[in-house]
């Protein structure tokens, strides 16, 4: 509902592997710390799903009909804003271990 989804999985594959860098293989403290760091971003896209779903799924017979262009616009930009900082609600970091340099 929040059209976070891709962004969540794109991230979560990200930080998965970096998390499994501080435990030396242990997979609890892996996923510990990809909880840790993952959480608050899923938190904050979860509570914006469950806000368009309320918003999408209101009584019909308790809305407005008509809405005006500037009380639409207003609605598109609220949206929007929201949508973003649930986008930036985390800082991720570089791992340079994943990197790899060309050999040859």
């Amino acid at each position: 509902m929040s059209g976070q989804g891709s962004s969540l999985a794109l991230i979560g594959a990200y930080v998965l592997p970096a998390s499994s860098q501080p435990g030396g293989g242990d997979h609890e403290a892996a996923f510990a710390e990809y909880d840790r760091v993952m959480r608050p971003f899923i938190a904050v896209n979860q509570a914006l799903g469950i806000q368009s779903a309320q918003f999408l799924t209101q009584d019909p017979t308790s809305a407005r009909v008509e809405l005006s262009g500037r009380e639409i616009e207003s609605v598109i930009h609220r949206s929007t804003d929201r949508i973003e900082d649930a986008a930036n609600a985390i800082t991720l970091k570089d791992y340079p271990a994943f990197t790899t340099e060309p050999t040859g």
